[in-house]
């Protein structure tokens, strides 16, 4: 399980990186153009470039953050369980040595 996680959040996460990449580009290209964009009255095309990027970015985010929210509550789980078995063979093992002594 640990694997599996472990490599969709790898690649979810560089998957974040380019999508903010690319919102970084959009600003990168706009901002010392700006006055060719005022210009042309490209305002609305650029803010709409930015909005599409920044709901893509949006979207990869939620998903990665989604797996990342499941992923350590189960590890916990999982680590409380196994803590529970081993608590309760030990606390057998226990009670038979013990009861071997007595008699």
């Amino acid at each position: 399980m640990i694997h599996l996680v472990r490599h969709r959040l790898s690649t979810g996460f560089e998957k974040v990186d380019r999508v903010w990449s690319q919102v970084s580009n959009v600003l990168a290209d706009t901002i010392p153009g700006i006055r060719v964009v005022k210009a042309f009255a490209q305002e609305k095309r650029e803010s709409a470039r930015f909005h599409q990027a920044n709901e893509h970015n949006l979207a990869v985010n939620d998903r990665i953050n989604k797996i990342w929210s499941l992923f350590s509550p189960s590890v916990t789980l999982l680590t409380e369980f196994g803590l529970l078995v081993c608590g309760r063979s030990a606390s057998g093992w226990w009670r038979t040595t013990r009861s071997a002594w007595v008699c």
